[in-house]
């Protein structure tokens, strides 16, 4: 077995055991909804320099067991490069799973249209982030998160780390 390999199964491993110590933080059946926005810096490709990156996505998930949750983004996305803004909107799913108490890892992909001729386009993004609960129902979450945006293009493809705050509203939570 290859060193990546025993590494990587040595940390699911761990995740589980810490996982199955910690304290439930979402039960099962319960649902979230939440409204996140987030700015990035994604660097520069062969044709282009983006100065910066900015997104707003909606979100509304199930648990169809304690800590994990699947469902569904509706994200607006917008670059701002030297000559004006390139905006992106599209949809797709997401995964979320709580590491520890408050403590979340969150990845989702992403398919729309970009830019005035309608480019399409996917993106990946892995977040992790805290939830920190106002009270049963409401939680503030920052988040640090990467994105991976592909144009259908070469140009426009960008890659980059950024920052983020959310609001989660969570139904049916006991």
């Amino acid at each position: 077995m290859k060193i990546p390999t025993k590494i990587t199964l040595s940390l699911i491993g761990w995740l589980f055991l810490f996982q199955i110590a910690s304290a439930q933080t979402i039960n099962r059946n319960a649902w979230n909804l939440g409204l996140t926005s987030g700015i990035a810096h994604m660097g520069d490709n062969e044709s282009f320099d983006a100065d910066g990156y900015y997104h707003a996505s909606f979100n509304l998930g199930f648990f169809p067991a304690a800590n994990f949750a699947f469902g569904l983004e509706a994200n607006y996305s917008n670059f701002n490069f030297d000559n004006g803004p390139y905006p992106a909107i599209g949809v797709g799913p997401f995964i979320r799973f709580y590491l520890a108490k408050n403590i979340y890892s969150h990845a989702s992909y992403e398919a729309g249209l970009a830019g005035d001729d309608a480019y399409g386009y996917d993106k990946f993004t892995f977040n992790f982030g805290y939830s920190l609960f106002l009270n049963k129902s409401f939680a503030l979450e920052p988040k640090i998160f990467y994105v991976f945006h592909n144009e259908s293009g070469d140009s426009f493809d960008f890659n980059g780390p950024g920052i983020g705050l959310g609001i989660q509203a969570f139904i049916n939570r006991h």
